[in-house]
């Protein structure tokens, strides 16, 4: 038997990572499921990893909150929606190629929508200031029903005065871009472990459900074990 497999998991934790599962607290534990509704939350110096089981990842900086406040995918359609209340949130994110799908966050008003790229959107709770930052392809911004691109190289702030600022990112942003990017391609790379390990767990998670403690034991010693 396989289990399905979730649009959107936790792929890697570093550091103190917590996921509000309909509204209960708990550490996060990759590899495991990530819905609608739930938020991510993260320590000093923590990191979590989000993949995409269709492709794409997610790196959630630390001391950061953000809600999956849409996720509706499946294999006609890719829609998914993330809502950063503090803290930086990066994305890789493959090429959208269906007109119906799309990609957004929004942090502190502002709205990021995208076609496939790769960004950062961050906002700073103190300073009241919402950054998008591209690092490639087009990241389409919306303040106040006025849209504006952020090129490749680009960043972008809104501050209280709501007018955005466009700038070119700095060698210390290019960095950052660097290391995620990296994080990302070691995550592709063990992908499928990653997967395996989590349809493990979906079974035995099922099992416990429907047969209590002996239900991880029978599972425990069937053939396709991982």
């Amino acid at each position: 038997k396989k289990a399905n497999l979730p649009p959107l998991y936790m792929a890697e934790v570093n550091g103190e990572v917590f996921l509000f599962h309909k509204g209960d607290k708990k550490k996060a534990d990759a590899p495991q499921k990530v819905e609608a509704d739930d938020r991510v939350l993260t320590g000093e110096n923590s990191k979590a990893y989000l993949q995409f089981e269709s492709g794409g990842t997610i790196e959630i900086g630390p001391q950061s909150d953000v809600k999956v406040s849409k996720l509706n995918i499946s294999q006609e359609t890719f829609k998914a929606r993330f809502l950063v209340a503090f803290g930086k949130m990066k994305t890789a994110i493959h090429k959208l190629t269906n007109s119906t799908s799309s990609f957004e966050v929004e942090a502190g008003g502002v709205v990021a929508g995208v076609r496939g790229t790769t960004f950062e959107v961050s906002y700073d709770k103190d300073k009241k200031q919402a950054s998008t930052k591209t690092y490639d392809g087009t990241v389409a911004t919306l303040v106040n029903g006025k849209e504006t691109l952020v090129e490749k190289g680009m960043g972008f702030v809104v501050g209280k005065g709501g007018s955005p600022v466009l700038a070119a990112l700095g060698a210390g942003d290019v960095a950052d871009f660097v290391q995620f990017l990296d994080a990302k391609d070691k995550l592709d790379a063990a992908k499928d472990i990653l997967l395996k390990k989590l349809e493990q767990r979906l079974l035995e998670e099922a099992a416990k459900k429907l047969l209590g403690d002996k239900g991880n034991d029978l599972i425990k010693h069937l053939p396709f074990h991982f």
